[in-house]
């Protein structure tokens, strides 16, 4: 049997409801005509006749009645369905919202998120998250790149600043010039946020520095990692400024917005979402979150 279109279920049992015609017609916003063709459309799919006629009037065979009456019930069923999830939509506190983004940025935010709903936290990078928006199984991601994609939308949310951080026991003072002191951090140990350290290498690019000379002894994918490894004097390295277990035995420089722009996160979700109630929500939430990394 063909797989029959939704409108003419809905079409046959709007003229059930009514007994009538023309009434079921108006109730559908078409003709009485269409009505009739949409009928026989339907009872030409199905493998016994639904209508009969007594007289001049259309009526329901016993085969047609017992199709009414279990569609009744599954449309009713599934009325009931649309109108609790319309309920749990609107509800913020009735929510389930799957979020994703990298460990240490769901680190910033875990324990300072003020949302009534309730919260997955996936840990994932970028690529990962933006297809797992696409496919859904993922409802809202943090990333730092812009998607390549019309079925997403961005919000900024914040941007991360970068700063050199140098372990005072492997250099009493940094040297006032920038060339002397690539030149000394050289010749220390380097410890790299994952490998390559993108972010590390277009510093050194900006700088005009060769980022392969550079000596790499511990490479991880966590920036809390990083600055645990370089409060413990294993090595220097280009950590965000918005880590805040940096040790005080570290020297601290401030990487210059032209050797390497704030990069820059967003928020990132399916276009039917913008104007969900707990998405507006989790929005301004993050956004206080992250208030002080505008």
């Amino acid at each position: 049997m063909p797989k029959i279109p939704v409108y003419l279920i809905e079409a046959f049992i709007t003229f059930c409801q009514t007994q009538h015609m023309q009434t079921a017609a108006s109730l559908l916003g078409i003709s009485q005509p269409a009505l009739s063709k949409q009928l026989a459309a339907l009872e030409k799919m199905l493998p016994q006749p639904i209508f009969t006629f007594r007289g001049r009037k259309k009526v329901l065979t016993a085969f047609g009645e017992e199709l009414q009456v279990q569609l009744q019930a599954r449309l009713s069923g599934l009325q009931e369905v649309i109108e609790q999830a319309a309920l749990n939509h609107a509800d913020p506190s009735k929510s389930f919202v799957r979020i994703a983004s990298r460990r240490e940025i769901l680190d910033r935010f875990a324990d300072k998120l003020n949302f009534p709903g309730m919260v997955q936290l996936i840990e994932s990078s970028n690529t990962p998250t933006i297809t797992g928006i696409i496919n859904r199984t993922i409802d809202f991601g943090i990333v730092h790149q812009v998607p390549n994609t019309s079925e997403l939308i961005a919000k900024p949310l914040f941007r991360d600043h970068f700063m050199l951080v140098i372990p005072k026991k492997m250099m009493k003072t940094p040297p006032a010039k920038s060339k002397d002191l690539w030149n000394e951090l050289s010749h220390l140990p380097c410890i790299c946020y994952k490998k390559p350290d993108e972010i590390l290498s277009q510093i050194c690019e900006a700088s005009g520095v060769d980022f392969g000379k550079f000596q790499i002894t511990r490479v991880t994918a966590n920036y809390l990692s990083v600055a645990k490894l370089v409060n413990a004097g294993i090595g220097w390295a280009a950590v965000p400024t918005h880590i805040s277990t940096v040790s005080a035995n570290n020297h601290i420089i401030p990487v210059s917005l032209k050797a390497f722009p704030p990069r820059q996160f967003y928020g990132v979700f399916r276009p039917e979402l913008k104007n969900a109630p707990w998405l507006r929500l989790l929005l301004e939430e993050l956004n206080i979150c992250f208030a002080d990394q505008k």
